[in-house]
């Protein structure tokens, strides 16, 4: 039968919460949630430009179809 594996290994004078506070795997599931909220703005950001880069192609769309030239990289006419 397998023994019970505790979270945290309690040192001298530490309450439980003070183990868990220092254990590897607290410090390990703080360093997810944080790269999980950086992976979530940069998804945010590459969206808006994907987004503003599909504007750019329908004013490209609209200016060739009304026959004038536009530049395709600073969105000149």
């Amino acid at each position: 039968m397998p023994s019970e594996t505790p979270l945290a290994v309690k040192n001298e004078g530490e309450t439980e919460t003070d183990a868990l506070r220092n254990s590897p795997l607290t410090h390990s599931s703080r360093a997810l949630s944080s790269a999980r909220s950086k992976f979530s703005s940069i998804r945010r950001v590459s969206r808006s430009s994907s987004a503003r880069s599909n504007a750019e192609m329908s004013d490209a769309r609209i200016a060739d179809m009304n026959g004038e030239k536009m530049s395709a990289r600073t969105g000149n006419r």
